[in-house]
Formats: structure tokens, sequence, C-alpha cells
């Protein structure tokens, strides 16, 4: 009896001290809330399409790992963020397998008056596709909106 009562209260107290990764991220606690936060990302669906010479060549999806940093200043969230992260995706249209790389920053334009996502991404192949993109998404109302910025495709696009 005194094995369970033990073993309940440390169930009891693991499950009270464990921050819940859903939850927002404070501000940070030193130089007055100025600062960044980092989170983890862990096994994050990924996707992109892929476009040649203003063609759509591809669309890989895979998954992947990395951080997403918020900024905060006097403990204002500065409605800023960094997210970087890899992993591997497969093509929807030829099975090839990729790895990814990519670094986003987000931020909200107040001459927009809308978030504006700058995604930078860097794609290799098993079978010698080599894609790196440069894309904007921003939101548009309810709607996201993607404008190819520049995309290099070298090696076998099929």
């Amino acid at each position: 009896m005194k094995t369970k009562t033990l073993l309940f209260l440390c169930l009891l107290l693991g499950i009270g001290l464990t921050k819940l990764s859903a939850q927002a991220s404070p501000p940070p606690d030193n130089k007055n809330g100025t600062g960044a936060v980092v989170t983890k990302l862990a096994n994050i669906g990924w996707w992109t399409p892929v476009y040649c010479d203003g063609v759509q060549v591809d669309l890989i999806e895979g998954m992947g790992d990395g951080q997403y940093i918020d900024h905060y200043k006097d403990g204002v969230d500065q409605r800023q963020n960094l997210v970087s992260w890899s992993g591997v995706g497969t093509s929807d249209w030829t099975g090839e397998t990729f790895t990814f790389s990519e670094q986003d920053n987000n931020f909200y334009s107040d001459k927009l008056d809308t978030w504006v996502i700058k995604v930078n991404t860097h794609v290799k192949g098993s079978k010698s596709s080599l894609y790196n993109i440069s894309f904007l998404w921003t939101l548009d109302g309810n709607t996201w909106v993607v404008s190819v910025k520049n995309a290099t495709c070298t090696g076998n696009t099929r």
C-alpha cells in the first residue's frame, strides 16, 4: 500500500511540475523582459511547392525539427520571430527523398497591416535534384498569399 501511495504521489507531482508545451512562451525574466525566448520544435509537418522558370515541377512533404525564437522588449512581444528547421521529405510527384533546411523570418508589417513570412529553403534530393527557394507569405484577409521571390533549380528537374 505504501508503494502504491508513493507512486501515485510521484505521478501527481510529475504532472503538476511539467510545463505544458501548448502554453504560450512568456517574455524573458531577465533585462526587464527584453530578449528572446526559444521554443524547440519536434516532428513538425513541412511542405513546399517547387517552381522552376514559373512552372511547378514538384511538391515535397515531410517532417522536421527545429526552433522558434520570439523577441520581446520591455515584456512586450515585438511581433517578430525566427524559425529554423531541417528534416526529410518525399516528392508527391516522383517519390524522390529529400533533405531540407529552412530559415523563416516572420514579422508583423505595420505598413501592410498584416503578417509577412520570408522563407528561404534549401532542398537536396536523392536523385540529384537541388532546389534553393525564397518566397514570401502574406495574409490577405483570411487567405495566405504566396509570392515566389526566387527559385534556383539545378540537377534533375524531370
